[in-house]
């Protein structure tokens, strides 16, 4: 009997996961029937940790925004083992929006330990010419709502596709989190993941974090952000992004206001105009990008921020054009350690300039032509003043009134280099 007892004690500590069937609440999913009023049911009345399986082939038009407010532990899985869908036409269960101009086709509200995976969300119902209506967000994650208790935490997107395909939107967000509520919103995670902001951008932001301080622990991994104005775009909070590649985006990441420290790691970027920008963030630490920027803005630079302090370690800074490394102003800082330049870039751009200064160590510069390396040694540029003559030590410092370089060698005073 004890033992019984026990058991039974044992079993009720765990919750298992109670498979969910979609047309046990009204839901079609052939494309042609609106599935929203089922989905929002399904939603609403599925228990805490439903496992809720999309088959692939899953079609579901949607005319106005699907809610899931106030639940744990939902798994909603897409069956196909596939997250990047190209067009409408494929076999990954789908989520397509045929509702009014701007509107929101899911919103995730004080739930937490949700998990989305394998399902595609088209903003527009179909690719072909002509005027059809655009959702403004795919997906809202937030705690806006009346409900009591809980908070938003302890959400995985994986494997998931948005992609807007022949139209412009300046306002479209991929995915949007924290926008109403200055409340915790955290422990969120988006991963193997494609966004494609637009069909002939960049416009439109790829994900944005609003602008509550509690917006923390964020990772973004290994997922691709295309065609996009911003392809991350934090008004607050803080995050990791590691592994992603950015593409034809106007920039790739921006960052603002308060934040706990930002790393960007391991990150590649191709064909788009900035890299980083940011403004009031501290501090940062960017390591290990490989940075291919083209068309950055002739006064700008492929990573350039206002009142931030930067650690910039082990990138490669690769461009077919002339394009200055870093840009500071507000009394931006920054800190780099081993680095790697064309040759041009440094010696033609100027390489970096900020207010506070800038201190670079063991950094290299690459020679386009032969691929060869050589080290930069100590180097200080834009500082107010020029940095203090070391003995032992070759410090170049950019002197940004005579816009000219100069060189300290062993505690010598300043010279004109001579290249």
């Amino acid at each position: 009997m004890a033992t019984r007892l026990l058991l039974a004690l044992i079993c009720a500590t765990f919750v298992f996961a109670q498979k969910v069937e979609l047309r046990s609440f009204g839901v079609v999913a052939d494309g042609d029937t609106d599935d929203t009023a089922a989905l929002e049911r399904l939603f609403r009345e599925a228990p805490d940790f439903s496992q809720i399986d999309l088959p692939a082939g899953t079609k579901l038009k949607i005319t106005g925004t699907v809610r899931i407010r106030g639940k744990s532990g939902l798994r909603i899985t897409g069956l196909s083992g596939v997250g990047n869908a190209s067009a409408p036409g494929t076999a990954v269960p789908q989520i397509v929006w045929a509702g009014p101009e701007g509107g929101t086709m899911l919103e995730i509200d004080k739930s937490d330990g949700l998990m989305i995976e394998g399902v595609a969300f088209f903003p527009r119902n179909g690719c072909a010419s002509g005027v059809k209506p655009v959702a403004g967000i795919a997906i809202d994650i937030d705690q806006s709502s009346t409900n009591p208790g809980g908070i938003t935490t302890d959400i995985i997107l994986r494997r998931l596709s948005i992609s807007v395909c022949a139209e412009d939107r300046i306002s479209f967000t991929g995915i949007r989190f924290s926008h109403a509520s200055l409340d915790n919103v955290e422990h969120i995670r988006l991963e193997d993941s494609t966004i494609y902001c637009s069909g002939r951008g960049p416009a439109g932001s790829g994900l944005l974090m609003g602008r509550s301080a509690n917006a923390k622990n964020y990772k973004f991994a290994r997922n691709s952000f295309s065609n996009c104005e911003y392809g991350i775009h934090s008004l607050n909070g803080s995050f990791e992004a590691t592994g992603n590649l950015f593409n034809m985006n106007r920039v790739d990441i921006h960052a603002e206001g308060y934040v706990d420290t930002l790393y960007i790691q391991g990150n590649v970027t191709e064909n788009s105009q900035q890299f980083f920008t940011g403004d009031g963030i501290w501090p940062v630490e960017l390591s290990n990008n490989k940075i291919a920027t083209v068309r950055t803005p002739p006064d700008g630079a492929m990573i350039e921020v206002k009142h931030a302090y930067l650690v910039a370690k082990g990138n490669k800074f690769d461009q077919s054009e002339l394009h200055r490394a870093f840009l500071g102003s507000g009394g931006a800082g920054l800190l780099s350690l081993g680095n790697e330049y064309p040759n041009r870039t440094y010696e033609s751009t100027g390489w970096s300039t900020f207010e506070a200064g800038v201190v670079t160590l063991q950094d290299k510069l690459i020679d386009p032509a032969t691929n060869a390396a050589r080290p930069t040694g100590i180097m200080m540029s834009g500082a107010v003043a020029p940095p203090i003559p070391v003995k032992g030590v070759g410090i170049l410092y950019y002197d940004t009134a005579g816009k000219k370089w100069k060189v300290s060698e062993d505690g010598k005073e300043f010279v004109d280099l001579v290249r």
